[in-house]
């Protein structure tokens, strides 16, 4: 379990962590950009780069405070080909192309995506949950991007 009250560059940190050390089990690199500090590169095998944006949460919250517990996401530019969603308490991540971040999530103020599901419902709610995100596990995305790009040598 993750302390409370880390500051955010220090959840940013052990979310990057956590994601290189997931994406290294296939060979895949995980390296900051310096010309988009929001963004880090993924280098496949071969030498493709794809540019991912890590965003991270300490753990599920209440939403409201005390409704049902979800995860909220928020993604705000358009440079990155992934979003990596980082849920640092269950040690679980989500890798998910920005096309679709965008094609689920809500668009808000200054060109910002705003992505919400439920980890645990306690009653009707409009947003998805979090089973339905299962195809973005980091493994099934990573594995079917290394097969893909394996197919085009």
């Amino acid at each position: 379990m993750i302390p409370n009250g880390m500051s955010s560059a220090d959840l940013h940190r052990a979310a990057k962590g956590l994601l290189q050390e997931r994406l290294a089990a296939f060979g895949v690199a995980l390296e900051p950009l310096p010309d988009l500090p929001a963004g880090s590169a993924m280098l496949l095998p071969g030498g493709r780069m794809r540019v991912v944006k890590v965003l991270v949460r300490e753990a599920p919250h209440r939403r409201g405070g005390r409704g049902d517990l979800g995860m909220h996401w928020m993604l705000n530019s358009d440079f990155e080909d992934y979003a990596a969603l980082v849920d640092l308490s269950r040690q679980t991540i989500w890798l998910m192309p920005a096309a679709q971040f965008k094609s689920r999530a809500r668009p808000v103020r200054n060109g910002r995506w705003h992505l919400d599901w439920i980890v645990s419902r306690t009653a009707r709610s409009r947003w998805p949950d979090e089973s339905e995100f299962e195809e973005y596990g980091l493994e099934r995305v990573v594995g079917g991007l290394l097969e893909k790009e394996g197919s085009k040598r």
